[in-house]
């Protein structure tokens, strides 16, 4: 069961939201007023979602919300009762990740509610390759210049210079990217 941490400002409202959430079959762990409350409530709660009732939201709103949610890990989700483009365009350019314009139906909720999590999540395991990726990429670089480095320091080629490198990795236990570096620190 999904735990969610609704941000609503207006308590009557607020109610009418959780008893929706809990009809779709989610969990609703906590409600908060104000959303600076975020960063205490997510880092003691853990929440899976944080939901934001913001009605009529303004650009400040959803400002604070984002920034708010923006280290939780979470994905935040938003619903008002004004249909503006153009703060839909900004609360998704910030991050939100889904908008609905009043909907309190638990079919819609739920409907939602699992989307916006399931693409949090794949956009979670996108990030992670992507920083394997460029990690992978930098000790690339790094086993190159120091291959160049022994192959003009020693007038090896580019083979010898890579066989060098490994053997000191296999020797040593450590990986080519961290024996390249620390040569290259060496001969700086």
């Amino acid at each position: 069961m999904l735990k969610i941490l609704l941000v609503d400002a207006k308590s009557g409202r607020a109610s009418l939201l959780r008893a929706a959430l809990e009809d779709a079959g989610f969990s609703v762990i906590a409600t908060v007023s104000q959303p600076l409350e975020l960063y205490d409530r997510v880092a003691e709660l853990h929440p899976d979602v944080v939901l934001a009732d913001a009605n009529s939201p303004a650009r400040d709103v959803v400002e604070d919300l984002v920034a708010a949610g923006a280290n939780a890990g979470q994905p935040l989700l938003m619903l008002t009762r004004t249909d503006n483009p153009e703060l839909l365009r900004m609360a998704l350019g910030q991050g939100v990740a889904a908008y609905s314009v009043d909907g309190l139906s638990p079919a819609l909720l739920r409907s939602m509610v699992e989307v916006a999590v399931a693409q949090y999540r794949q956009a979670d395991l996108l990030r992670a390759e992507l920083q394997e990726a460029k990690h992978s990429l930098e000790g690339r670089r790094l086993i190159e210049r120091a291959k160049g480095l022994l192959m003009d320091q020693h007038g090896l080629t580019e083979a010898e210079a890579f066989k060098r490198l490994r053997d000191e990795s296999m020797r040593s236990g450590t990986p080519m990217a961290d024996v390249s570096l620390r040569l290259l620190q060496n001969s700086a």
